[in-house]
């Protein structure tokens, strides 16, 4: 038992290394073959043996710790059996079969000798063979101190997971059945061959379990529970395992760990670092049970984040994030500067907002969000951005709080800015300029320009701009704070919204008072209005065109007939609130009455042309009314037009049927037989 005396079987299935036997096929000293369990020792040195005329295959057993069951079984693997298993015969009988050519000696499972006084038995043969015998070595963890002398004067090399594994192109050789991503999966397992075999079988928990039994089951208990307690993490170091587990775990803990390569030595990186294969990290979890992983991802946070390690300490962040960990202030702000680092303004600005929301006031982290908005965006949309990036620093220049943690682009960035406003300034008070107004568009897109140098406000909320296009919306009338709340919120008012309302207002104020109008918005009487004598809307002329069209009033709508040559659009269409929906209602339906009262107006006058504009503007924004088409076609008819009125006929009719599902009644089929009939 546990012994060969010939090669094992190869294993099915089995990938041909041709590159392992181009490198140590030929090779004649001795070779050591580590790695943890699975990494395909045994089959690359079956491989090896393959044109071995003379092999003796040792696999060692645990009992082999006893001195005298080693002797006797080795006498036992090399024929030497004949008489009483003395040191001294079995040494003569090994220097003999040393002696002849082509031997080479499998010795398996090495790491299962503890015994120093074996293992100095074991080091004696390496030596004593080592210019007559191949050995081949096969072992799970570092080789002891014992072997130091040989390994510093012996002839040997070594063979380890960095070969041992598949590389992708024999991964994708060995699997040629496999029906799912071979580079996904190949992402995965990386290479290590008992997870490969696993991944082509399709038995994941056949592969768990040997996992467990092979590699777990021959972990000491405070190995285990290292390996749990790292298992969270993307990358360890010895400082930073010694940093998160001080006095929680000995130092040679990480020591043992290396030497049983559970865990790999990156090699992508100068640094010494180290890692789990994401099959040992999932074992090592499911045995987490009460050991706090956050903990740990917290303690390599700051670790990395002290050591301005700022991939590794990103690295922590995103298994934090998986944690659904309860942040601190300092940590949101450094997520949101690892976030920045990288470029991702949305996960960055997420963070800003988490910390924002934890003062309930305006606070640092809302004024660095609309910082870092501002100075990214500026290109796109120098004037929004610009003035975003000034009310940033506003805040925090008034409350006397340093600026965030900015890239060299974007301090250059401010640095210009800077100086470009204050040039801005002199020139303004060079030439005294004291006369601002404000420009109002409320049809279509709500905006509010200055007219000072064109530029339009920005909005810190949509809410704070709704808020701004009611107070327009009542014309400088006062309105009172629970009324502006219910018409802002509605039935789902939160909690905080006399906060919010305040901190709307004060945006706006803020906003304003770079151009010194912060006055615009004034707070009377328990009251907030507009002082709408420096602000000019084009809601002035519509809503004086929406009262003469209430009025009937014929003869003065003809004069501002203008007013509807061109369709407003929608009345505040950003926005959908219960009270702008009413108004949007409201101005649309006074736009197709107005296009439809100068229609017929027209029509009356003998104004045809004119009539027959107004009448296909009426039906462009009510385009299933009967009575409009019929007036399109009394146009065509007494302009001698039938061409042109039998296709708005056909088109009308076509948009019936097709949205429909009707045809014209019997009115205005009649009015088209009789306007075209013949014609």
């Amino acid at each position: 038992m546990g012994k060969y005396t010939k090669i094992p079987k190869l294993p099915h299935p089995f990938l041909y290394r041709a590159g392992l036997q181009e490198e140590f096929g030929e090779y004649g000293g001795t070779l050591f073959v580590l790695g943890k369990p699975g990494s395909g020792k045994r089959s690359a040195a079956i491989q090896l043996c393959q044109d071995c005329s003379d092999v003796i295959w040792f696999r060692f057993e645990p009992e082999d710790n006893l001195e005298s069951v080693f002797l006797r079984r080795l006498a036992e693997a090399f024929l030497l059996n004949e008489g009483p298993c003395d040191a001294g015969v079995i040494w003569d009988g090994l220097e003999d079969r040393f002696g002849s050519s082509g031997l080479t000696l499998v010795l398996e499972g090495l790491h299962l000798i503890k015994n120093p006084k074996v293992e100095k038995i074991i080091n004696k043969i390496l030596f004593a063979g080592e210019d007559h015998v191949r050995f081949i070595v096969i072992s799970e963890r570092e080789l002891s101190p014992v072997f130091a002398g040989f390994l510093m004067h012996g002839n040997y090399r070594e063979l380890r997971e960095d070969k041992l594994w598949f590389s992708y192109d024999e991964w994708c050789e060995f699997a040629q059945s496999f029906e799912g991503d071979l580079e996904a999966a190949y992402e995965k397992n990386m290479g290590w061959p008992v997870i490969c075999h696993g991944d082509l079988i399709g038995k994941k928990l056949l592969t768990d379990g040997y996992l467990e039994q092979n590699l777990w089951q021959g972990l000491r208990a405070p190995e285990q529970q290292a390996v749990a307690s790292v298992s969270a993490l993307p990358e360890l170091s010895e400082e930073l395992f010694n940093a998160c587990f001080d006095g929680v775990f000995p130092a040679k803990i990480f020591t043992s760990l290396v030497t049983k390569f559970i865990l790999n030595e990156r090699t992508d990186t100068d640094k010494e670092e180290y890692y789990l294969h994401p099959a040992v990290a999932r074992i090592g979890a499911l045995h987490a049970g009460n050991i706090p992983r956050e903990k740990v991802l917290v303690g390599a946070f700051d670790h990395y984040w002290n050591k301005s390690e700022y991939e590794a300490a990103y690295d922590c962040l995103k298994l934090l994030e998986r944690e659904e960990h309860e942040w601190s202030i300092p940590e949101l702000e450094r997520g949101a500067i690892l976030y920045y680092r990288r470029g991702d303004r949305k996960n960055q600005e997420a963070y800003l907002n988490i910390a924002d929301s934890m003062f309930g006031r305006e606070n640092r982290f809302g004024a660095y969000r609309s910082l870092y908005r501002g100075l990214s965006h500026l290109e796109e949309d120098r004037e929004k951005y610009e003035k975003q990036i000034n009310n940033a620093l506003f805040f925090l220049e008034e409350n006397h709080i340093p600026l965030p943690y900015l890239l060299p682009q974007d301090e250059e960035i401010l640095n210009r800015l800077k100086e470009e406003r204050e040039k801005e300034q002199v020139e303004l008070a060079d030439e005294n300029q004291t006369v601002t107004k404000i420009k109002v568009n409320t049809f279509g897109s709500f905006k509010v320009v200055m007219t000072e140098d064109g530029k339009e406000l920005s909005w810190r909320t949509r809410k704070g701009c709704e808020l701004f296009a009611y107070l327009l919306e009542m014309g400088g009338k006062p309105v009172d704070r629970k009324t502006l709340m219910l018409k802002l919120w509605e039935e789902d008012m939160p909690n905080n919204a006399i906060a919010m309302l305040h901190n709307m207002i004060y945006n706006i104020r803020k906003e304003l008072s770079y151009y010194n109008l912060d006055q615009v918005v004034s707070y009377k009487q328990k009251a907030y209005s507009l002082d709408m004598t420096v602000i000019k809307s084009d809601m002035e002329k519509i809503c004086e065109a929406a009262e003469l069209v209430e009025k009937r009033n014929l003869e003065k709508l003809a004069e501002i007939r203008n007013v509807f040559e061109n369709y407003w659009g929608r009345y505040l269409e950003d926005m959908d609130s219960n009270w702008v929906r009413d108004r949007q209602e409201y101005f649309e339906k006074i736009y197709e009455e107005g296009c439809s009262l100068l229609a017929w107006y027209f029509y009356e006058q003998k104004q045809l042309k004119e009539a027959l504009s107004m009448f296909k503007k009426a039906l462009s924004r009510n385009p299933y009314s009967e009575e409009l088409m019929g007036g399109i076609i009394k146009c065509c008819r007494e302009l001698r037009n039938p061409k042109d009125g039998k296709r708005y006929y056909r088109e009308f009719c076509d948009k019936l049927m097709e949205e429909l599902g009707i045809r014209p009644g019997r009115e205005l089929q009649s009015l088209y037989r009789s306007s075209f009939s013949g014609q």
